[in-house]
């Protein structure tokens, strides 16, 4: 069981004794953000901010929060912060295909886990986030055969076939 409001209890306890340690703000952020709290979560993310803003765990948990309010283009920026913070970090490079994503940037999203990759090559989250962002192009073949048995004047007898590809989640191509 998670019990989030001990959790935030604690934090606030610690909070109180030492108001400028950011760590302790960033926890009680995380806490909010992970009890489903969002705006307040979001708020003391954008106030440790103003205080810390050369920490990418900070921005990383402020994208989170924006991904979880449906602010995908937010969630890039605040990502964009975090890489240029820390380009060497393969989850923020997750994090940043999963904003890309959700924003429907396919392809720089599937760059952003290839970063991820070359980060860390036994990431294999990163390996099935890379596979699944753009799927693979999807082939269907149908065929069949008609005929009209109560057509006495002429027999009516039809076949048919039809193609169709699916290139990408827009495009397509129907032969019939």
């Amino acid at each position: 069981m998670k019990d989030w409001a001990s959790a935030l209890q604690i934090v606030d306890q610690e909070i109180a004794r030492a108001p400028a340690d950011m760590d302790v703000r960033a926890w009680r952020a995380r806490i909010l953000a992970w009890s489903g709290n969002l705006a307040e979560a979001e708020r003391e993310y954008l106030q440790i901010l103003q205080v810390s803003k050369s920490d990418p765990d900070n921005w990383l948990g402020l994208a989170n929060v924006y991904l979880g309010e449906g602010k995908s283009l937010d969630a890039l920026r605040a990502l964009d912060i975090a890489v240029a913070l820390d380009p060497g970090r393969a989850d923020v490079r997750m994090a940043r295909g999963r904003a890309l994503a959700a924003a429907g940037d396919r392809k720089s999203a599937q760059l952003e886990f290839q970063q991820a990759l070359n980060l860390n090559p036994a990431n294999e989250e990163a390996r099935i986030a890379q596979r699944s962002v753009l799927g693979q192009p999807k082939n269907e073949l149908r065929f069949g055969q008609e005929d009209n048995a109560f057509n006495f004047l002429y027999p009516n007898y039809d076949e048919w076939l039809s193609v169709k590809t699916q290139w990408s989640p827009r495009w397509s191509t129907t032969f019939l």
